[in-house]
């Protein structure tokens, strides 16, 4: 006949030979701090890499006819040449910004506007030789620059816009296009010193837009911005020198770190309740990180319309999926539509370029909901919660003017 010993919930004999301090043992305490200890070291390391991301450079932001300017220039803003950068369709300032510290280190003063539109800009409508015309004035005019060596980089959009203006502008001494949509322009009609770089693995019309394009193997259209050699060739073009350059991925790479260390945090962070704090910790954990270390994150005049228009679409959504197999089945269906009518033609080509961070989006959003659900949030919850960490990437860089 044997005895009934009676337990606790963690299984432990009551009474038994070690004392009952409601402690968990060793081994649990491991596992309830360990991930909150990882997220915690992720993010603080994500957060001191960002900080040292600026380097030495000094870094101004004006606003000059409506158009958004961020200024690098080397310490102490000695005399040399000038460039201005522009970004790409949904991109901005802040995603060109390692082609600032690239130039920067070579010496020039760099101009990185944000386009009508794009970033913090909200002119309408678009006049992008308008926006160039101010970043080159606002340039020549800086002191220590020299307005006989003033060049432009580009980048798809950016890249047709800067071509454009070196043509009508002969004073431009060199041009740099990466990723150059559509026909280039004819030989004779071409800027002085105009260099051609696209992504190896970008659509074949961009790498047939001349028999002189230089390719960049392994990269597409928005990873060739962060290849060395995409740096290296565009800051030898404008003016060769010897000094080392920063490396083109370190914000990427400090923001990558934040945002995973911000996402295993959350399973934290959901203890604590549910309601607002879930929900803004879940869109933070996403844009600021976005905006930090990738790409202007913050919205401004009618994409608060746009955040507040894709929050209760997807919301909606998210509140009838009710199971991680639910999410991930919407998700690939998401990915498959979209894919198949920028494929046919009902959507913009360019939606492909970014549906491969959509689907990221979707998983990360069908993740944190299975966090959710696994702790019985209530259905809105869930659903506010994943549908603003989608919604608010899309709103904040999709170009509403």
């Amino acid at each position: 006949m044997y005895a009934t010993v009676a337990r606790d919930t963690r299984g432990s004999p009551q009474g038994g030979p070690w004392p009952d301090h409601g402690l968990p043992s060793g081994v649990d305490r491991i596992r309830r701090w360990a991930l909150p200890v990882l997220a915690l070291a992720l993010a603080l390391t994500g957060s001191v890499l960002l900080a040292r991301a600026g380097g030495d450079f000094e870094r101004q932001h004006v606003v000059v006819d409506g158009v958004p300017l961020d200024v690098v220039r080397p310490a102490g803003a000695p005399p040399g040449p000038g460039v201005v950068v522009a970004h790409g369709f949904a991109g901005s300032a802040r995603l060109m910004a390692p082609f600032g510290d690239t130039l920067a280190a070579r010496g020039w003063t760099v101009v990185l506007p944000d386009l009508d539109g794009h970033g913090a800009n909200t002119r309408s409508p678009t006049d992008l030789q308008h926006d160039l015309d101010v970043a080159v004035t606002y340039l020549r005019g800086l002191p220590g620059v020299d307005g006989n060596r003033i060049a432009l980089v580009g980048h798809s959009m950016g890249a047709g816009a800067v071509t454009a203006y070196a043509m009508d502008h002969p004073d431009i001494t060199a041009t740099v296009a990466i990723s150059l949509p559509g026909t280039a322009p004819a030989p004779e009609d071409r800027p002085a010193r105009l260099l051609l770089l696209v992504g190896g693995l970008e659509f074949q019309s961009f790498r047939e837009v001349a028999e002189d394009v230089v390719v960049v193997p392994g990269v597409e259209h928005i990873s060739v911005l962060y290849a060395p050699r995409t740096h290296r060739l565009t800051a030898d073009w404008l003016g060769p020198g010897d000094q080392p350059l920063p490396s083109p991925v370190r914000r990427l790479v400090a923001s990558g770190l934040l945002m995973l260390g911000l996402l295993l945090g959350f399973p934290t962070v959901a203890r604590l309740g549910f309601g607002p704090l879930t929900i803004a910790y879940a869109g933070a954990a996403i844009a600021v990180p976005l905006h930090l270390g990738f790409t202007h994150a913050v919205p401004v005049g009618l994409h608060w319309f746009a955040l507040l228009a894709l929050w209760a679409a997807f919301a909606v959504l998210g509140y009838f999926g009710g199971s991680l197999r639910g999410d991930l089945i919407a998700a690939v269906l998401a990915v498959i539509l979209i894919t198949a009518a920028a494929a046919v033609g009902w959507a913009p080509g360019f939606v492909l370029l970014v549906v491969p961070l959509l689907g990221v989006l979707l998983l990360i959003q069908a993740g944190l909901s299975a966090v959710l659900r696994a702790r019985h949030a209530p259905a809105w919850v869930i659903a506010l919660t994943g549908s603003l960490l989608v919604a608010w990437p899309i709103a904040t860089t999709l170009p509403l003017a």
